[in-house]
């Protein structure tokens, strides 16, 4: 009995064992067309041996795309589209294909790891035959993808009657490389679901040009999965009571621009609704050029579950710049209620004088809309 006690007391001497932490995964989609774009969620994850599993465990991504190359723009250049950190993350795919997305969690004795497949379907297997419509000034050129109906292959400068020929749910709009349309009016989408507005060909991206300083898109009402991707507005720097590329309102949810430029705007591109009840849910611009115009800002945004990521933000000196008197930016990017969300590998450049190249803003006190960051570039 005493070398029982004597046990006993021994044993419960020594430190309590370390918890190993418990991987929580949850991403906003798991299948789509390309370009997807997902947000990664392990805020989920726990662990016996903290209280704050947020700010205290290691979170390490893989996405299983090592072909997506590396970032072209941020702090560091060499860093791999491929790979992240933190608690939330975020990553397109661009190629059709099975990925296998990983994440490791780690605390300062073990880590844990889980995984979630993912499947791209090909643009050209969702958008076949007469879901694809190309539009050109005066020559179809090469590049309308195979398949695509002569009916469906038009000529015209107009972007407006351009997109309410072919914008719905299920439908592709191409436009030619190196042509330019003209907008006139605001183009608003409502209970839209599965679009996808790009370029055919090859060269410069089609330029779309606003001479009245409006909107380009509103989204409102339960539009979804939306991608716009290698298109240029440019606004000419004319002043107006819009002037953003992508304004957002009310259910809705995917809307992904890539590689997108916006240019002499009125106000801003990036746009979304503001507020903690008319926020976004899966807002994406991925590698675009975004430069905001006699002093709105870049990025105006009240999402959630979103991203920027591979961006250059600045005022409004860019490409085709036409002068104006007092042409800096507000904010670079100004972000308000961005719950979960993430902002890394940008450029920043200009911003007024007292104004800051990135402000991040939480919700209000007491509401449940609060603001969690990270991979802040």
């Amino acid at each position: 009995m005493k070398h029982l006690i004597a046990l006993i007391l021994f044993l419960a001497s020594l430190p309590a064992l370390a918890a190993s932490p418990i991987a929580g995964l949850v991403t906003s989609r798991t299948s789509g067309t390309a370009p997807l774009c997902v947000h990664f969620d392990a805020t989920g994850s726990t662990d016996a041996d903290t209280t704050n599993p947020f700010r205290d465990l290691l979170y390490r991504w893989n996405f299983g795309d090592p072909g997506s190359g590396t970032w072209a723009r941020g702090a560091n250049t060499s860093l791999s589209k491929n790979l992240a950190r933190g608690p939330v993350a975020a990553h397109c795919y661009e190629t059709a294909g099975s990925y296998t997305a990983k994440l490791q969690v780690c605390d300062a004795t073990a880590c844990v790891s889980t995984s979630q497949a993912i499947t791209v379907t090909a643009a050209d297997t969702t958008y076949s035959t007469t879901a694809t419509y190309c539009f050109y000034n005066s020559t179809l050129g090469t590049g309308c993808p195979s398949g695509t109906p002569v009916e469906n292959q038009i000529s015209s400068s107009d972007f407006d009657a351009a997109i309410g020929t072919c914008l719905a749910s299920g439908k592709r709009c191409l436009f030619k490389r190196g042509d330019t349309f003209d907008l006139s009016a605001v183009i608003s989408v409502t209970g839209i679901s599965g679009a996808h507005i790009g370029a055919y060909g090859s060269g410069a991206k089609p330029i779309v040009q606003s001479l009245s300083g409006i909107d380009v898109f509103r989204w409102s009402s339960g539009t979804s999965n939306i991608t716009v991707v290698d298109v240029d507005f440019n606004g000419y720097g004319l002043t107006g009571s819009g002037g953003g590329v992508s304004r957002a309102y009310n259910d809705v949810s995917n809307i992904t621009l890539l590689r997108v430029v916006c240019r002499n705007q009125a106000a801003c591109t990036g746009m979304t609704g503001n507020g903690d009840t008319n926020r976004v849910t899966g807002y994406f611009v991925v590698d675009s050029e975004l430069y905001a115009y006699t002093g709105g800002n870049a990025v105006y945004a009240a999402v959630k579950q979103s991203a920027f990521l591979g961006n250059f933000i600045d005022d409004a000196r860019g490409p085709g710049y036409p002068g104006c008197a007092w042409c800096e930016a507000e904010h670079g990017a100004r972000i308000q209620y961005g719950q979960k969300s993430i902002i890394s590998h940008n450029y920043f450049g200009k911003a007024w004088n007292d104004k800051s190249q990135l402000t991040i803003r939480a919700a209000p006190r007491g509401n449940t809309g609060a603001v969690e960051d990270d991979n802040l570039d």
